[in-house]
């Protein structure tokens, strides 16, 4: 027992320290992420028992049908490059969530720790990023007005996400970890502060919408438990003026808020929506539901660029043509890939992590909330970077969040 014991806390060390250097590696190096993938995947080999155990089994079911489903098409297309490219992307995502379930879990202190030191990394970030707007200030906002983003080191969508997700974290670990250190806590508010506010500066549209939606969710499910239906009107007005605050300091944010209202007015317009972000996206939406309409099963992820290609086409769409891009929807990008099946199994997935959260504190629901919402308006399972920090941050956050704190004191917010 000792002897298990020691090896399994050996196996979750060096789950952190490689897991660690992965997630450094997201701004200089994909070949070290994928270094850190493949042991991750050989560590959830070593676990492979456990699998499909409760609770993890839900979850788990969904993974592997994600998995055989992106097969089938690497083997339907004669193993060409971009479906086999596609599953190579799925396998490590499997392997990095499955050793995140399996070796992330450890006392608060640790996991405490882990998470800070990833929050600490993506401040960092955020702090270059916002430093290097200020530096040139007026050529930025001038840019976000044009629909173009503030260079972050990654997708500048995927590191929205990613903001939102830590301070989702950042903030429920106050509810759910009892005894805290004094310096840990101090570290953490710093760092929740810096990213807090870099996340309003740098404005990534779909973070942002994804927080704050989850935010609401958030709020009604801790409403909803502890019979305490005062905190929704306190917790909207407090992201209001959360939101006022950013609108009225920020001229980033400000630019970009007067970005959407453009786009949006362009919307219906014809021609007017090139160069527009949303509208773009509506037009790539529409050519996507006509190829899964006629493609039940998909075109796969080979065909996927020239099924798009000629559908624009067969549409005779409005857009330029170095403008008729990908839906920037992970819905409608399965769907024309695997078909209804794609659809099916990204829902399945939602669900399995929902079915976590039911016993689970209100912040875990907050985090699968923000990803649903997140992948209506951007694909973050189609890259790397995407992929791996969800894999990683998901558990994790099962972990920080399951049955704690659910109706004790703990999670007391006023």
């Amino acid at each position: 027992m000792l002897g298990n014991t020691l090896t399994q806390n050996r196996l979750t060390y060096l789950f952190y320290a490689v897991s660690l250097l992965g997630v450094s590696a997201l701004w200089y190096s994909p070949a070290i992420v994928s270094v850190a993938t493949v042991v991750c995947i050989v560590l959830s080999l070593l676990r492979l028992k456990s699998f499909f155990k409760t609770p993890f089994k839900p979850v788990s079911v969904v993974l592997v049908v994600l998995m055989l489903l992106v097969l089938i098409d690497v083997i339907v297309s004669g193993f060409q490059g971009q479906a086999s490219a596609k599953f190579l992307l799925i396998l490590g995502f499997v392997g990095v969530f499955t050793a995140s379930y399996h070796f992330g879990k450890s006392d608060s202190r640790t996991m405490l720790i882990y998470l800070l030191i990833i929050s600490s990394i993506v401040a960092l970030v955020n702090m270059i990023a916002v430093g290097n707007y200020f530096m040139h200030k007026e050529y930025f906002d001038t840019m976000l007005l044009q629909s173009k983003h503030i260079p972050v080191g990654m997708h500048h969508i995927h590191f929205g996400v990613l903001n939102g997700l830590l301070i989702i974290l950042l903030f429920g670990s106050f509810f759910v970890i009892e005894k805290w250190n004094r310096v840990h806590k101090i570290i953490s508010t710093i760092i929740l502060s810096i990213i807090f506010i870099s996340f309003h500066i740098l404005s990534s549209r779909t973070g942002l919408f994804s927080f704050y939606g989850a935010s609401l969710v958030m709020l009604v499910v801790y409403a909803v438990r502890k019979s305490q239906y005062k905190v929704i009107m306190i917790g909207v007005l407090t992201l209001s003026v959360s939101l006022g605050a950013a609108y009225g300091l920020s001229s980033s944010f400000q630019n970009k808020v007067a970005n959407s209202i453009e786009d949006m007015s362009s919307w219906g317009k014809g021609e007017e929506i090139n160069y527009k972000s949303m509208g773009m996206r509506i037009e790539a939406a529409r050519m996507c539901v006509y190829i899964i309409r006629f493609n039940p099963l998909g075109v796969g992820a080979t065909a996927q660029d020239a099924a798009m290609a000629a559908t624009y086409e067969a549409l005779d769409s409005v857009l330029l043509e170095e403008n008729r891009v990908g839906p920037h929807n992970q819905f409608l990008e399965y769907g024309v890939k695997y078909g209804w099946f794609g659809l099916l199994v990204i829902l399945s997935f939602f669900f399995s992590l929902f079915a976590w959260a039911k016993d689970s504190s209100f912040s875990m629901w907050g985090i699968i909330t923000l990803l649903f919402i997140a992948v209506f308006f951007e694909s973050l399972l189609e890259r790397q970077a995407s992929l791996y920090f969800i894999a990683l941050l998901v558990p994790l956050s099962y972990h920080f969040f399951v049955k704690k704190g659910i109706n004790d004191a703990a999670e007391d917010l006023i």
